[in-house]
């Protein structure tokens, strides 16, 4: 796998923000590559208009519904499949 597959791999599961010195110990990187595909891989989710975002909050990262999907999401939530 790659470093960006394995990056979504542990913030799809993390139920709280991740340190990047974390994911940079986990993966065995520098801290700068971690930071740098982060960084690289929350531009591409917002360039394409993903369902979900990247973003930095409270000294790490974590993975976001898309705010644009809010009202879908919801209309979801209140399904009887939810």
């Amino acid at each position: 796998m790659n470093n960006r597959s394995l990056l979504e791999a542990i913030l799809f599961v993390a139920e709280e923000p991740v340190a990047a010195p974390e994911l940079a110990q986990v993966l065995e990187l520098p801290v700068s590559e971690i930071v740098e595909e982060l960084g690289a891989w929350a531009r591409d989710l917002e360039r394409r208009s993903a369902g979900f975002v990247l973003r930095e909050v409270a000294g790490g990262w974590r993975l976001y519904s898309n705010p644009d999907a809010a009202a879908y999401l919801e209309r979801f939530a209140a399904s009887p499949t939810a």
